[in-house]
């Protein structure tokens, strides 16, 4: 089974939560694209040649299951497939193996376990995360804003899921940041970057008055 996934797929109907997962797997050091219909997911994967994948087992067009049978006829074991789904019974978990899954999640899981579930522990994740120094940090920092403007119109359930997902992001990337070979009017962007973030997760927290 391959260990160093890179390039992961995520396939769910809902979109709010394909987009969500994608941008947390790109924010912590993996290539991620969103797709909502099995179909899709397929075609793509033919196109972009993922190693990993994320997969919701009711996907419209093919179900999660018949994704992952075809993803393992055209990849084999180069690829790891992770099930996402908000079923948790024995027998959904059989009918995963049977598939040719090597990870089951279910809804909703905590975003470190998801990380983790894709195959590297959070301390690798982090230090993939900041690689590339200040470019890759600015362009996390400026992610999140854009997430943060989809829980203006996302329900209030997916809005939190988002919020927290960022919450989590923001912890990673403060860790990374010591690490980072940055100037100091370039740290203190960072940082100020990060903290305005922060302050704008609690502020989209609060009623409006």
């Amino acid at each position: 089974m391959m260990s160093g996934v890179t390039r992961v797929l995520v396939a769910d109907d809902v979109r709010d939560s394909a987009d969500t997962l994608a941008a947390l797997l790109g924010t912590s050091g993996f290539d991620a694209r969103a797709v909502y219909d099995g179909r899709d997911a397929v075609t793509v994967a033919g196109m972009w040649h993922p190693d990993g994948a994320l997969l919701d087992l009711s996907l419209p067009g093919l179900s999660g299951y018949e994704v992952a049978r075809e993803f393992r006829r055209m990849y084999g074991q180069k690829i790891r497939l992770v099930a996402y789904t908000g079923w948790g019974s024995s027998s959904d978990r059989d009918r995963c193996i049977e598939a040719g899954f090597d990870g089951f999640l279910v809804k909703p899981a905590d975003p470190e376990q998801l990380l983790r579930v894709m195959g590297q522990a959070r301390a690798e994740l982090v230090r993939k995360s900041m690689d590339n120094g200040v470019r890759q940090l600015r362009r996390q920092i400026d992610l999140g804003r854009s997430l943060l403007e989809h829980c203006d119109l996302a329900r209030p359930e997916r809005a939190e899921q988002i919020r927290a997902f960022l919450e989590r992001a923001l912890a990673a990337c403060r860790d990374g940041l010591p690490a980072i070979a940055a100037n100091a009017d370039e740290r203190r962007e960072l940082e100020g970057g990060l903290a305005d973030l922060e302050r704008r997760i609690a502020a989209s927290r609060s009623p409006p008055r």
